[in-house]
């Protein structure tokens, strides 16, 4: 395992690989999410704050997915400094999946982080089998983005006005699956979320983003 806060050096990343960031200030904590998450093949780079993982975005770390933690320092008894992070880099980096980690008023802290984009969340103590589940659904409704992405890019058809950028892009990829997905199953919030690989707390967020409705 690497730890930024020990060491710069960045790995060799391979374009294919699903690249993965633990941001805990629990030192035993990151260090096992890591080993769990290399030992599965993913390239992982551990962060203790805030600081040192904004620093590593600046100097061109590529990442797919978050593992973050909401009780950070400098208020690691609160969940403001991580939902704070996670609406920043919702903003700006939307491409980005982040697996939310919560011990605090759980119920208040998952709609608040569900709400700000997080793709999926885990009550902790997390189990690992729950964790790795949560990073392939993850990794694989972003594999399912990029294909929507490439064929609206491919057949020019895609309705995001191209002065909007990426984001636009990503948004109509995003919607244009949902929607799919909401045909294929009659409007079942339960198989939606079972073929995303999501779950319903995220499908009904998705639902409301876009003002999708069975009428």
């Amino acid at each position: 395992m690497q730890d930024f806060s020990e060491s710069t050096h960045t790995p060799n990343h391979t374009p294919a690989a699903f690249r993965i960031a633990v941001l805990e200030d629990d030192a035993a904590l990151r260090e096992m999410w890591s080993w769990v998450l290399e030992d599965e093949g993913y390239p992982v780079q551990a962060y203790a704050n805030p600081v040192q993982f904004l620093a590593a975005l600046e100097q061109g770390e590529q990442l797919d997915l978050l593992l973050l933690d909401l009780g950070l320092p400098p208020e690691p008894d609160t969940p403001e400094c991580g939902l704070a992070l996670l609406e920043q880099l919702m903003s700006v980096t939307p491409g980005l999946k982040v697996l939310v980690l919560t011990g605090q008023n759980q119920q208040a802290n998952i709609f608040r982080a569900v709400r700000a984009g997080a793709f999926d969340f885990l009550a902790k103590p997390v189990a690992v089998d729950h964790l790795l589940l949560s990073v392939r659904r993850a990794q694989l409704f972003q594999q399912q983005e990029a294909r929507l992405m490439d064929e609206g890019a491919r057949r020019l058809t895609i309705d995001a006005p191209t002065d909007q950028g990426m984001k636009a892009v990503r948004n109509e990829a995003e919607k244009r699956l949902l929607v799919a997905v909401l045909h294929e199953t009659d409007f079942n919030v339960h198989e939606m979320a079972r073929r995303l690989g999501i779950k319903r707390e995220n499908v009904y967020y998705l639902l409301k983003k876009y003002d999708l409705s069975r009428n």
